[in-house]
């Protein structure tokens, strides 16, 4: 709590209290993930040292298609650990996925 003050941790909270009650919004997000955006090319890049949640083989299990890449020693933010890594990524899997594609885009 050291890190923020008063007035920021009441923001936090109640965004919070938002988020839980906008089922609403998750629904359609979770209908758009299922069906147009399902067969969409999909990248994602985790950082080795953090994925306390198990992202990577959620985000796999839902598009198996999907590209996976782990920074080595990368943490929560592996645009910041390696920038030349995440860009190097970012821009051959746009031009192998979207730049080949039928015209169809994201």
């Amino acid at each position: 709590r050291a890190g923020i003050d008063r007035r920021a941790r009441r923001s936090f909270h109640r965004y919070m209290r938002s988020a839980r009650k906008s089922r609403g919004l998750f629904s359609a997000i979770e209908a758009a993930m299922a069906g147009p955006l399902a067969a969409k090319p999909v990248l994602t890049i985790f950082g080795e040292k953090n994925d306390p949640l198990g992202f990577q083989p959620q985000w796999k299990e839902r598009f198996p298609a999907a590209r996976q890449l782990v920074l080595p020693d990368g943490m929560h933010f592996p645009m910041c650990d390696d920038p030349d890594f995440v860009t190097a990524a970012i821009t051959r899997w746009h031009r192998e996925q979207i730049d080949t594609s039928t015209g169809s885009g994201i």
